[in-house]
């Protein structure tokens, strides 16, 4: 019974190497046609980027970098590996023997394009003639990948109808126009960043600043349950409606 039980235990003890192997080499077995390589995944300001998945398209073999945006992968030289991450867009490196000795791979923000936000404002002209039906609807649409406003697009809509202003000093000087407005939605979901990409005058261009900076938190893009940054373009509409009231 003794020998049995020794046996056992020097039975588990001699696989336990092959163990770990195996969970280091999770998806093939290393072979002599492949070597290590190690890198490490950064973001346009060099931060580490976690959890990126990092795969070979064609075989089973892929792995994810770690908190610090490092990463080890057996390939053959000559191998693409592909690159994804949430926010970011997709990059690929294809594989040098020099390479086994570390290289950087930088991710650009992906910019996602909302859907147009309309802010109007009505000036009305008394003229003599007949009435006209107005057949406006009224509505916009705004559609988000990663990171999402909450309750949706029609609480969006919502919030722009009941926050937006035109500035008075703007409409008296009759300027309206698209401003072209990039945020980023950071890890918390707040706005933050806001750059004008498209001006129409300082005054739409501020306004376009404020609406975007007031919105409340949205539920922030994630990458393998972490929340991280996303880069969205905003197009903001200023209208002026001229409004004719006939009168016989």
């Amino acid at each position: 019974m003794k020998a049995l039980y020794y046996n056992a235990i020097l039975g588990i003890l001699l696989s336990f190497p092959s163990f770990l192997k195996a969970q280091i080499r999770p998806f093939e077995p290393l072979n002599p046609d492949r070597i290590f390589f190690k890198g490490k995944v950064v973001d346009t300001d060099n931060n580490a980027l976690p959890k990126v998945s990092i795969y070979i398209p064609g075989s089973m073999r892929g792995t994810i970098s770690d908190s610090n945006g490092n990463f080890y992968i057996d390939a053959k030289p000559k191998e693409t590996l592909y690159f994804t991450y949430a926010g970011k867009e997709d990059a690929y490196r294809q594989l040098q023997e020099k390479d086994t000795t570390g290289f950087i791979v930088q991710m650009q923000p992906r910019i996602q394009r909302l859907k147009n936000v309309h802010v109007r404002k009505d000036k009305k002209i008394i003229e003599k003639g007949e009435p006209y039906e107005d057949d406006r609807d009224g509505t916009f649409e705004l559609v988000y990948a990663d990171a999402y406003f909450p309750d949706g697009e029609e609480a969006l809509y919502k919030f722009f109808k009941e926050n937006q202003q035109y500035p008075q000093e703007a409409f008296k000087q009759g300027e309206e126009g698209e401003v072209l407005i990039q945020f980023t939605i950071d890890e918390k979901g707040k706005a933050t960043d806001p750059k004008i990409l498209r001006s129409v005058s300082p005054m739409l261009d501020q306004e376009a600043k404020r609406l975007v900076l007031s919105m409340p938190a949205w539920k922030p893009a994630r990458q393998r349950g972490l929340c991280v940054e996303s880069t969205f373009i905003l197009p903001v509409y200023f209208h002026i409606d001229i409004w004719k009231q006939y009168t016989e």
